[in-house]
């Protein structure tokens, strides 16, 4: 528990210096129960980075939430493929609080996100920038949460799953877009914003993206059950037309990378200009904003 200033450490796994390679003064943490380095780092004052892997036990998962909610000064947690399906939610409502956490990744460490904690941590948690909790499911409670929060710069929402979003959904991604003045990176992968499934149009989201001048990144490619001229249409009118003015997107998915979305696409025309014209704006921008599209060094682990 006497570990450096802004020290990091693995657990199941090896130190790590504030995220470069490892070192001559690595050591490996083979061990049947992680709650005694959870017991120590509660007196610690400098370690800073966590990152966890692996089979949690009940004894961890209570020691864990204890340590979290101390308000430890931990900046960067990662707890991915922890199979915390009993605990997350108490892990959520801990870091509701925290004073220092800047990056927390917890992607693939359930089986069923509680998506209602994770709408409290968002509204009431005012340092995180970076969030990982794919694969999520379930939109309605997260977004409009999203919305609110002041701090979030980059969010990983995304799903392997097809999964058609509510109408609730898409009303609420097109208030985000509105609203949130701090994100720069959506990835909402998998999630199939459909209008002709969810009965509305294109227009509020791009009025809404349109006045948006933080967000530089977005993944939307949600996969359709039907794949056809129209599956791929409303993307590439959408994008194309809200890139006409806006300046700041940078880097876009706006369809799955699969043969049948390119074949639509290269048999029409229209959706083939479309597509040039999307392209040419998106690297229009780059330029504009001399983009680096290397991973921000914070959030390196």
């Amino acid at each position: 528990a006497g570990a450096g200033a802004g020290a990091a450490i693995r657990t199941g796994g090896t130190f790590l210096n504030d995220g470069e390679e490892e070192s001559s003064a690595s050591a490996n943490l083979f061990q049947p129960s992680r709650a005694p380095i959870f017991r120590a780092l509660l007196v610690n004052t400098t370690l800073t980075r966590l990152f966890m892997a692996g089979q949690v036990n009940s004894v961890d998962e209570e020691s864990l939430v204890t340590l979290l909610a101390a308000n430890t000064p931990l900046t960067h947690l990662s707890l991915t493929r922890c199979h915390l399906d009993d605990c997350l939610e108490k892990v959520f409502d801990a870091l509701a609080t925290h004073a220092h956490l800047i990056y927390f990744n917890v992607a693939r460490a359930t089986k069923s996100l509680p998506t209602v904690s994770l709408a409290r941590l968002l509204r009431r948690n005012t340092t995180l920038q970076y969030l990982d909790v794919s694969p999520v499911n379930f939109l309605d409670e997260i977004l409009p949460a999203l919305a609110e929060n002041t701090s979030i710069t980059t969010i990983n929402l995304s799903t392997p799953n097809y999964t058609l979003v509510t109408v609730e959904s898409w009303n609420a991604l097109a208030v985000l877009f509105a609203t949130n003045t701090t994100l720069t990176s959506l990835n909402i992968t998998g999630h199939n914003f459909e209008p002709r499934a969810q009965g509305t149009g294109t227009a509020p989201l791009l009025q809404a993206l349109q006045h948006n001048t933080t967000l530089t990144k977005l993944k939307i490619a949600g996969r359709t059950a039907l794949v056809d001229d129209d599956a791929v249409q409303w993307r590439v009118e959408l994008f194309d037309e809200l890139l006409k003015t806006n300046v700041t997107l940078c880097e876009l998915q706006y369809y799955p990378e699969d043969p049948e979305y390119e074949r639509h696409i290269d048999t029409n025309a229209r959706l083939r200009v479309g597509r040039a014209a999307i392209h040419a704006a998106l690297l229009r921008n780059q330029e504009r904003a001399c983009v680096d599209t290397k991973p921000a060094r914070q959030f390196d682990f």
